[in-house]
């Protein structure tokens, strides 16, 4: 028999090599989560300047029983009182109706926005709170109008119940190819006009099923999601931004050297992938498993195998337990010997080991209390983190079932910063050290073991 060294360079035994599974997952949802949330306020950012950079646009006044209203000059008289035949014949359905024709200009950003804009400046529906009136606006550059500068918007109680937002697309697409093939005269100009209010007048005398108007308890909670929630969100996540910071802060660091025995480094390299993993997992079975093959009690098979330092080898054969050195090392031999077939452990077996616990676990965790290595009270300052991670987590749902039900698009920037905020959280959680400053300050040597091979 010879002494023989075994220096340990690999992620379980070494995290100054490769960071362990378990906290390449937290800082994966602290990178993915953080850059998630800088991406979402980001954009609630653009929306915001953007909204408020906007000048608001002036339409000038509506008049008492006017449904045309060409800014542009571009229609005569006949065409006008054609157009307000088609828009008469739509109210008398009980729609409100305008049609705005003006010059499309520097000023002209988004014609659907101004759209929504006039509906809401004038007021175009047939009672306060209806939501049931209809506008068409289009802009005019000369005699052509581009596909994006014709808009068919109707209110949100109509298209909720007898003119679905798929076939004002339908018609405006129809309006936009009359348009865009060639406008040669203000007659052309009116026809493309006269062809939306009659495909629109032709779908509600269509008809649909009809469908009850949105109760005061609907329209509170499209209010909510849309201006509130995002705002409700953004407060949530900065709070459980400060929470999260003080107890990150309040983590344990390594001890410096000088506050460390030297003597109190000495110890299984099982412990030491307990510290780096900062849990008992895979990893850790995975370091007993080749200290127990360095002093000669198992053998690791085949002897020439691609088995490595973090993976489980194939298997594995028992051959002496006399020759495990400590309480750990036989725990180890006593977990193999359980699940062993004829001295042989294969790989359903080691796997079956690493998820189980058991003794092994058990060992380790008392062992490591005992050397002041683990702290016991960790799991417990962590717990804010996961409660703070589902309970947002929770709003996230409550806010996607909520915009799900009043059909509002907005809420998915509140959905977004919450579940990104619980993803920090969890992250965090994840990553919290387990273990004491000694014993982060003792994860990070290196590890040489003497081991006697017969």
């Amino acid at each position: 028999m010879r002494p023989r060294l075994h220096r340990f360079h690999n992620s379980a035994l070494n995290p100054s090599v490769r960071m362990a599974p378990g906290r390449w997952l937290g800082r994966a949802g602290l990178i993915v989560g953080g850059l998630g949330l800088v991406l979402v306020l980001g954009a609630v950012l653009i929306l915001v300047a953007r909204n408020d950079d906007a000048a608001p646009v002036d339409f000038g006044s509506r008049v008492p029983g006017q449904r045309i209203y060409d800014q542009t000059g571009l229609l005569n008289s006949s065409d006008l009182m054609t157009l307000d035949r088609r828009a008469a014949a739509i109210e008398r359905s009980g729609v409100p109706v305008v049609v705005y024709v003006r010059p499309a200009g520097s000023d002209v950003i988004d014609t659907r926005s101004d759209a929504r804009a006039l509906m809401r400046s004038w007021d175009v529906e047939s009672g306060p709170g209806a939501a049931d009136g209809l506008v068409l606006l289009l802009d005019i550059d000369g005699l052509d109008a581009g596909p994006d500068h014709v808009a068919l918007i109707p209110g949100d109680g109509l298209k909720d119940n007898r003119l679905p937002i798929g076939e004002t697309e339908r018609i405006s697409a129809g309006s936009v190819r009359g348009v865009t093939t060639g406008v040669g005269s203000s007659r052309e100009l009116a026809a493309t006009i006269e062809f939306s209010l009659a495909a629109t007048e032709r779908r509600l005398l269509l008809g649909l099923p009809s469908a009850p108007s949105p109760s005061t308890a609907e329209r509170t909670a499209a209010t909510f999601v849309r201006y509130l929630m995002p705002i409700v969100s953004a407060v949530l996540a900065l709070l459980a931004a400060i929470v999260i910071g003080a107890i990150w802060r309040g983590r344990p660091r390594p001890a410096s050297a000088a506050r460390c025995d030297p003597s109190r480094f000495s110890g299984s390299p099982v412990l030491r992938a307990a510290l780096a993993a900062n849990q008992i997992d895979q990893s850790v079975l995975v370091a007993a498993v080749r200290h127990l093959d360095g002093q000669g009690a198992v053998a690791i098979l085949p002897v020439h195998g691609s088995a490595t330092a973090s993976r489980l080898p194939d298997r594995v054969q028992l051959i002496d337990r006399d020759r495990a050195v400590d309480e750990i090392d036989r725990a180890a031999w006593d977990e193999l010997a359980v699940v062993s077939v004829e001295g042989i452990v294969d790989g359903h077996g080691l796997t079956l080991i690493a998820h189980r616990g058991g003794r092994l676990s058990q060992t380790i965790t008392a062992e490591l209390e005992r050397r002041g290595w683990w702290d016991t009270m960790a799991p417990r300052r962590a717990v804010p983190l996961v409660m703070m991670s589902r309970g947002l987590l929770l709003a996230g749902g409550v806010t996607l079932v909520i915009a799900l039900a009043v059909g509002e698009v907005w809420g998915v920037f509140a959905i977004a910063t919450l579940t990104l905020t619980a993803a920090i959280a969890w992250g965090c959680a994840q990553a919290y050290p387990r273990a004491t400053p000694l014993g982060l300050a003792v994860a990070g040597e290196p590890v040489t073991v003497e081991a006697t091979n017969a």
